[in-house]
């Protein structure tokens, strides 16, 4: 019995015809699943986005140096003086553009961003730190969680969002300084009902 079973299968096979051809619609590369955002727009697969650099560390940016394209890192990234962006970049642990760098596109980052002075943003800052800008550093908007601290001469061009509200800091130097310290510390230890008894 056990032979009698392959061998009528062997029977009843039919008469081999070689290879069959494939059709051509076959032959097409396999579909794969369109990725979407939430708002049901595409999104390409950061890996094959051509100019962009993944770093898993902090990367830093020499002096005087131009790189293109978009940076994205685990740790900081830092624009040495006088360094140039020809992309965006996103930093997990923060970003510092030092003196004169810039920045073609929008900078991210899970941290803060200090903006040295004469440095340039073309796009916006998303921060969910604190942002400084130095002075003469410019940027076009800031969105932030944390605060933006602008020392004098800095200029944002457009939106600032803050959480932590805008501060403007303005240096005085020596005894001016003390006596404006003095001035302030006399104003709020000062009891209300104090003001007409002089």
């Amino acid at each position: 019995m056990a032979l009698a079973v392959p061998l009528l299968m062997e029977v009843r096979r039919g008469k081999d015809t070689g290879p069959r051809k494939v059709p051509q619609s076959t032959l097409k590369p396999p579909r794969t699943r369109r990725q979407t955002s939430r708002g049901g727009h595409p999104i390409q697969d950061p890996k094959a986005m051509p100019g962009l650099t993944r770093v898993g560390m902090d990367l830093g940016i020499l002096e005087g140096t131009e790189m293109e394209g978009n940076v994205v890192t685990q740790g900081r990234l830092g624009l040495a003086p006088r360094s140039t962006l020809r992309g965006s970049g996103k930093a997990k642990k923060g970003i510092h553009l030092g003196e004169g760098a810039r920045v073609l596109g929008n900078l991210i980052t899970a941290a803060g961003v200090k903006l040295g002075r004469r440095s340039y943003v073309e796009g916006l800052v998303y921060a969910k730190g604190n942002v400084v800008l130095m002075p003469g550093a410019v940027v076009k908007g800031i969105y932030t969680e944390g605060r933006v601290d602008v020392h004098p001469g800095a200029e944002i061009l457009e939106d600032v969002i803050a959480a932590g509200g805008v501060h403007l800091v303005v240096p005085m130097e020596g005894k001016k300084a003390m006596d404006q310290l003095e001035l302030l510390n006399v104003l709020l230890t000062r009891d209300p009902g104090e003001e007409g008894e002089e």
